[in-house]
């Protein structure tokens, strides 16, 4: 009696005590009124005199006090018109514990009667049916789950190790072994990348997960305690990660593929006459052997042989070919690589070069700041071009009517780059946007400017130009090696991949303008080519046109790198989305850094 009014509420039950005993609440009354009752008995070694039963309630924030009280007063003169109706029956109420709890003090006998009343399992087991029904369908804001309904007879071993389980849980304050082993085998398959590191981890913690028929289960190698992923709840978790880890092999399987190609594809080797096209100063400068002096067409430098004070090695750069008076020997850019990195015959030299000149696209740029500006400043003189300004009408056959040409700032439009997984600080360096009007209607774009002042507009919808065709050009002092690329997303998707600037850059804005890139490119004697044409049939028609136009160049279609993708951007976006994917599969590769590692 003692023990169940300690920090008990104020509420009391009593049932067929005396008048006396409840209205005086006398612990000592009730106490020896229980005495009396129990005297009644016949007397027997061990017998039962009184019964001491608790109700636990699951708790909730969706009752105060002073309603889950009252529930608690209700189910508990429930339990008795059910239980002990004509028993002596006292009741106490605690709502100060983790979980809100009626203690029931129940005589054996009931009252005046000198037998022990018995309950056999069955009707105890109604009598626990019916208080979980009259419960949860009066009280559903205690959130009580069914536990006695949802069990029939041949489950009552479950019932018993619930019961034993939730008792100890509460006893210990600690979860139970099998909530133990739920809890790391969850952090397990969350946390895996491949299939071997998930075997791994199960190792590590004396786990082995084993399949007999459709059943799977886990073992604990410790205790040898079995467990089935179902019972544990965990059956689809397991599912999901064998899923996501096919699927991230998968991915990882394909990036490989692509690397594996991209590498052969790089490393074919050149032919003589490509090798020999190359300067020999500029592979020398790639060497990190710089000219101490230079007179005319003659290039001297300190020996790349051995250690000098006086330079004793020339290079004429018209003729390309050297000479080391130190030895008495020269020749050309084969015979000095022969020499250089002591390889055995000509295709080991020619193979040594393809490796040197995959590197040739990502050159030093002498200026930080990458621009965009006219043909003259390459040596071509041209006619001033009229630059567009703000509210004058284009032509007379243009609809458009410009407004003004701003910084990139507007939301859309960047929402739209990264669409196209652009990046807006590298976009604001060559990107504009443009507000223009059509008839009575405001319209807004990006503005990529062309050599004759004019803007190439793309937005999400729409895709045209104001101020006239032509092409761009992004000079990056680059006397030898040029790039093409078709559209400005091109290039900006290929300066974040290699995340260098590039050689000097033309974009062509249209494939039906190469054949004036071709002019500018044989007024400029640019030596090397490198295009990056759509694969399609305008890139590809674009492509041999260039073939044929200047047969003495070096040109190098790169279109093999992003086969299967429309352009260069296209591909760059299937990469990123690869990356995310594989992010989002918790497996640790990175496509873009993969590849941009092999390809140049």
């Amino acid at each position: 009696m003692n023990y169940i009014n300690k920090n008990a509420t104020s509420t009391v039950i009593a049932n067929n005590f005396s008048a006396l005993a409840i209205s005086e609440n006398n612990y000592q009354t009730i106490t020896n009124e229980f005495i009396e009752n129990a005297k009644l008995l016949p007397n027997r070694k061990n017998g039962n005199y009184l019964y001491h039963e608790i109700i636990s309630i699951k708790p909730t924030d969706k009752l105060t006090t002073h309603e889950l009280e009252n529930a608690l007063t209700d189910i508990a003169r429930k339990y008795i018109n059910i239980r002990a109706k004509n028993h002596l029956t006292y009741v106490k109420i605690h709502l100060n514990t983790d979980n809100p709890h009626i203690h029931f003090c129940i005589s054996a006998n009931e009252l005046n009667s000198n037998k022990r009343a018995r309950l056999s399992k069955e009707h105890f087991k109604s009598i626990q049916k019916e208080l979980e029904t009259y419960t949860l369908t009066k009280y559903t804001e205690l959130e009580n789950r069914p536990i006695y309904n949802n069990l029939i007879d041949e489950n009552d071993s479950k019932l018993k190790l619930y019961n034993k389980t939730q008792e100890l849980k509460q006893r210990t304050k600690q979860p139970s072994k099998k909530e133990q082993i739920k809890q790391l085998l969850e952090n397990i398959f969350n946390n895996a990348k491949t299939h071997s590191e998930l075997l791994k981890l199960l190792e590590d913690n004396d786990l082995e997960i084993y399949q007999r028929g459709k059943t799977i289960s886990v073992k604990n190698l410790k205790d040898s305690k079995k467990y089935r992923l179902k019972t544990l709840a965990l059956d689809k978790l397991f599912t999901n990660t064998k899923e996501r880890l096919n699927l991230a092999k998968q991915r990882v399987s394909e990036i490989k593929t692509d690397i594996e190609r991209v590498k052969t594809y790089n490393t074919k080797p050149m032919n003589a006459k490509q090798a020999k096209s190359i300067k020999l100063i500029e592979l020398l400068s790639l060497l990190n052997h710089k000219a101490i002096s230079v007179k005319n067409s003659d290039y001297w430098y300190k020996s790349p042989f051995r250690d000098e004070k006086t330079p004793s090695f020339k290079v004429n750069d018209i003729k390309n070919l050297w000479y080391d008076h130190g030895i008495g020997k020269g020749g050309n850019i084969l015979d000095f690589t022969l020499a250089y990195f002591n390889v055995n015959n000509i295709a080991q030299a020619l193979q040594k070069l393809t490796e040197i000149k995959a590197n040739e696209l990502i050159t030093d740029v002498r200026h930080e700041q990458i621009i965009l500006e006219p043909f003259a400043h390459k040596k071509i003189i041209t006619e001033p071009q009229e630059i567009i300004q703000p509210n004058k009408e284009i032509s007379k056959t243009s609809p458009f009517i410009l407004n003004k040409i701003q910084e990139l700032e507007n939301r859309a439009l960047i929402d739209y780059l990264h669409s196209r997984s652009i990046e807006t600080e590298q976009a604001k360096k060559f990107l504009k946007e443009a507000y223009y009007r059509l008839g009575n209607k405001n319209f807004f774009s990006l503005a990529f400017k062309n050599q004759s002042g004019g803007y190439e507009l793309r937005n999400k919808y729409f895709k045209s130009n104001i101020g006239g065709k032509d092409i761009s050009f992004i000079n990056n002092y680059n006397k030898n090696n040029v790039s093409i690329f078709e559209g400005f997303f091109d290039y900006l998707a290929a300066l974040q991949f290699f995340k260098q600037n590039l050689s000097d850059v033309i974009i062509l804005n249209s494939t039906a303008l190469i054949e004036k890139a071709t002019e500018f490119i044989k007024l400029q004697n640019y030596q090397n080519i490198t295009t990056f044409l759509d694969n399609d049939k305008g890139g590809k028609q674009a492509l041999e046109f260039l073939k044929e136009q200047i047969p003495n160049k070096i040109i190098t279609d790169k279109s093999e790198i992003y086969r299967g993708y429309n352009d260069f951007n296209d591909f760059y976006i299937g990469l990123k989305g690869k990356e995310l994917e594989l992010q989002k599969l918790n497996t640790n590769i990175e496509p873009v850094e993969r590849l941009r590692e092999i390809i140049y």
